[in-house]
């Protein structure tokens, strides 16, 4: 039943975290989330951007939980990256790629961003900083879902760093100074 509530909560959710704990299916609802926006035409295409070690269990969770989706894999090297990238857009209705492929989006992807960006294990994402977040911030998407059995491990950071991706016009990395209740009462 909860797995149910997620994906009409992600359906009714444009820009959400899903923070269920691992092993609860945060993959299977944002698959079965992701094929009923591409079945009713409200978005032509997503990207997941994953941990590599994580990339083939997405492409055998879509077959069992969105067979009709065509899933492409995205992991070009840097001597052909560009060509790679403008290729498969446009192909796949779901494209799944590493954090390292995005640190620094390649132009196709800025010029042709997808409908929705899921983040799995979104917590590594947590430093506002870095080159991950900071590429996915460039990034001009609709739709963001970040998928992370802890969306808090540390400290006030993790949340202002997330909640700056999901909603950078009242959120930033900064708000990492604001005392935790003030934060919380913001989210």
């Amino acid at each position: 039943k909860f797995q149910r509530d997620g994906v009409a909560w992600l359906l009714h959710h444009e820009r959400a975290i899903l923070g269920d704990d691992m092993g609860l299916g945060k993959t299977a609802q944002a698959l079965a989330a992701t094929r009923r926006l591409i079945r009713f035409g409200r978005i032509e295409w997503a990207l997941v951007v994953a941990p590599r070690t994580l990339i083939d269990n997405w492409k055998y969770e879509s077959k069992k939980w969105s067979p009709e989706l065509a899933v492409a894999r995205a992991l070009p090297p840097s001597r052909s990256r560009e060509r790679d990238w403008s290729r498969l857009i446009g192909r796949a209705h779901l494209i799944v790629t590493s954090y390292e492929q995005l640190r620094e989006p390649p132009a196709a992807l800025l010029a042709n961003p997808p409908d929705l960006l899921v983040a799995d294990e979104a917590h590594r994402l947590r430093r506002g900083e870095s080159q991950a977040h900071q590429g996915l911030r460039n990034i001009r998407t609709r739709r963001f879902w970040a998928l992370t059995g802890t969306p808090v491990e540390r400290d006030a950071e993790d949340l202002a760093a997330l909640m700056s991706l999901l909603e950078p016009s009242r959120f930033s990395p900064a708000d990492k100074r604001l005392h935790p209740t003030t934060l919380r009462a913001r989210v």
